[in-house]
């Protein structure tokens, strides 16, 4: 059996609250991982983003933001999702 990291997942959906992830996390955590995200903050951070056409400026400051709490180790997208794995900046220094 593969080692769980452990992690924290932030995301910015147009909506605001994202409520599609939370459940698709729930549910893949619980019925095929047995895992889900931690609430306290740990080393690893994943970052996921939606693009915002009607509010680009929200997004520019949610990534400033994401930016200032930790550095991207790796990034991608899936369809019109952005991926980040990022360390924390408080842990990597």
């Amino acid at each position: 059996m593969q080692k769980v990291e452990t992690f924290n997942v932030d995301i910015y959906v147009p909506p605001v609250i994202p409520y599609a992830y939370d459940y698709l996390f729930k549910w893949y955590g619980f019925q095929k991982y047995g895992f889900l995200p931690k609430e306290d903050h740990v080393e690893l951070l994943y970052t996921l983003s939606e693009k915002d056409s009607a509010h680009p400026e929200r997004l520019e400051k949610w990534m400033a933001r994401q930016d200032k709490i930790g550095r991207i180790e790796q990034e991608f997208c899936v369809f019109d999702i952005r991926v980040e794995r990022r360390l924390r900046i408080s842990y990597a220094e």
